[in-house]
């Protein structure tokens, strides 16, 4: 008999030996029980999770002499035959090369003659989702009213693109990636089977890499078995696959710790010299900082990590070596360095330079940490008459505040106060002079950035009053007469140049709230504001005789005259 490989040698031949899937095979096992069985199935999940198998072992449940039966015999000529693939009534169709509405045509012809020897005509449809539109279109009749003795089995690894008409006539069963203990307990037992000699790190690196798919994992197994006749381990199966060693991994995340790029060096050197793939390496370095922020972030993380139990206590070591922002800017370094090979970069300069700057790279701090710390030593230093932190010299000119404790205090109290609002050139005051965003920056200064963009918008930010300021948020009012600059403000475009500005001047995303006081109306003697007022024809040609002599020329009748600034406008 010619050899066959593990993935068909151990297929499963019960629903009891289907790996990790027992939410569908025990439903079915159920619905067979109680015949309730339906006329379509729809098995839908990753490759090699055992969707065709869990069909045919559908089919042989359905169709043993003993049966229906949630337990087939595998002892009679219809199981026998169904194993063996030569069943006439169990037909196996792979929809990927029989697409055409033809081959369904012809599909629906065969389906209306009864079974040869068994209980029903099965049609197992592989790859489903690969149909034309005019096939879906001509199985869609069938698929609703179907012979009697007839039972579709759908299986698809993409089952967004089956038409809804279809998903609407077919029980759906979702298939699941095998888990990793599941995946590694398989394969232990399998290896016992065989007589092969693994060890349990080298099993979970074959788990690892077959990702939720047992037969991939399989493939991989009879690649290794065939390379080595003695003890497998996990160095070899490296070696075979072209992986990365975990130790490696470890070894380079210790030099990023201890900012020792000499080893660092040394290292990656290594690596070249022993022909390691560099894109698998940067793969397997970002899996590698995956799992210490799974580590930093869960309570039980080896529900989420493929890994054995050896390599799991030398990432529980690791544990707050690295902040999650370090990850993440790690990861970020190794995408463009990816993204930089794929480009055709040297691998030798990129790699170096790329690790270089892993391991001179300075801790992560939050920003709040640092305002607030700096907040602590600002006030502590106003407490005892230190330097102020804060102090910094303004770009439109100095602020008395800054370098000031005092003066600092005083100024903002004077700000704050609703009788003197503050106004357009102002430094930033806060409301919360604990949590005072530290910033050598005046509201000046964010005005001049922003005119460098849009002069208009800044001409609308000039004519508000900086009512409020923390560290979320700036607030502007206008008064009674501001509703044209509160509205330009406030539009969404004009929200996002400012918010933009903000970031750069201040060193935090705020957002900015305007809003109008209809309390506050214009102070008629304030210089920045025009004078308006009314007077009666009389009293103006008594005030300017001139404007007489122009008014009796025109000939027109003068009703009222409103005066804005020095000049006159009339309504006649």
């Amino acid at each position: 008999m010619s050899y066959l490989v593990l993935a068909r040698k151990y297929r499963p031949q019960t629903f009891e030996e289907v790996v990790a899937q027992k939410h569908i095979t025990s439903t079915l096992q159920n619905a067979i029980k109680q015949k309730r069985f339906s006329h379509a199935y729809l098995f839908a999940g990753t490759r090699g999770t055992g969707k065709t198998t869990t069909a045919r072992l559908l089919a042989k449940a359905l169709n043993c002499e003993k049966g229906p039966t949630p337990s087939p015999c595998n002892k009679c000529v219809n199981c026998k035959q169904i194993t063996a693939g030569s069943s006439l009534d169990v037909i196996e169709i792979d929809a990927a090369s029989n697409t055409g509405v033809d081959n369904i045509r012809d599909l629906r012809e065969r389906a209306s003659y009864t079974p040869a020897s068994s209980h029903y005509k099965i049609y197992i449809i592989d790859e489903i989702h690969r149909l034309s539109g005019p096939a879906f279109d001509a199985l869609l009749k069938t698929l609703e009213e179907p012979p009697a003795h007839v039972i579709f089995v759908f299986a698809t690894t993409d089952p967004q693109k089956l038409p809804a008409t279809i998903l609407s006539r077919c029980q759906r069963y979702d298939f699941r990636r095998i888990p990793f203990k599941d995946m590694t307990d398989a394969l232990k037992g399998l290896a016992e089977k065989e007589d092969i000699s693994i060890r349990d790190d080298a099993l979970a690196l074959i788990a690892q890499k077959g990702d939720g798919s047992l037969r991939d994992s399989l493939s991989i197994f009879e690649q290794v078995i065939a390379y080595s006749d003695q003890e497998i381990t996990r160095e070899a199966i490296a070696d075979i696959l072209g992986l990365v060693d975990l130790n490696l991994l470890f070894e380079l995340s210790e030099c990023v710790i201890n900012k020792d790029a000499n080893r660092a060096l040394n290292l990656v050197e290594g690596m070249f010299t022993s022909g390691v793939d560099i894109s698998q390496f940067i793969v397997d370095f970002q899996e590698h900082f995956r799992r210490i922020l799974i580590v930093n972030s869960s309570d039980n993380p080896s529900e989420y990590l493929a890994i054995s139990d050896y390599f799991l206590e030398k990432y529980l070591a690791l544990k707050g070596k690295f902040s999650n922002n370090d990850v993440f800017r790690i990861v970020k370094i190794l995408a463009d360095l990816q993204y930089d090979l794929k480009a055709g970069a040297d691998p030798t300069i990129f790699l170096e330079v790329a690790i270089l700057r892993l391991v001179k790279m300075e801790s992560s701090v939050l920003l709040e940490d640092v305002l607030r710390k700096i907040s602590d030593l600002g006030n502590s230093a106003g407490s005892v008459g230190e330097p102020d932190l804060f102090s910094a010299a303004s770009k439109t000119g100095p602020d008395k505040s800054f370098g000031n404790p005092q003066a600092k205090a005083a100024d903002m109290e004077q700000d704050l106060n609703p009788q003197n609002p503050i106004k357009g050139n102002s430094p930033i005051p806060d409301s919360r002079p604990k949590s005072r965003l530290a910033t050598p920056f005046t509201w000046n200064d964010f005005i001049e950035r922003v005119k460098g963009e849009k002069p208009m918008l800044a001409q609308s930010l000039g004519q508000g009053e900086l009512t409020r300021m923390d560290e979320n948020a700036i607030e502007l009012t206008f008064l009674a007469n501001g509703d044209a600059y509160h509205q330009h403000i406030t539009k969404r475009e004009n929200q996002r140049i400012l918010e933009r500005h903000m970031q750069v001047v201040f060193g935090k995303s705020l957002h900015l709230i305007a809003k109008v006081d209809k309390a506050r109306q214009p102070d008629a003697n304030s210089g920045s504001e025009e004078k308006k007022y009314d007077m009666t024809p009389d009293e103006l040609f008594e005030k300017k005789p001139e404007l007489k002599k122009i008014a009796d020329s025109l000939g027109g009748e003068i009703r009222s005259i409103r005066i804005i600034g020095d000049k006159g406008e009339s309504n006649g």
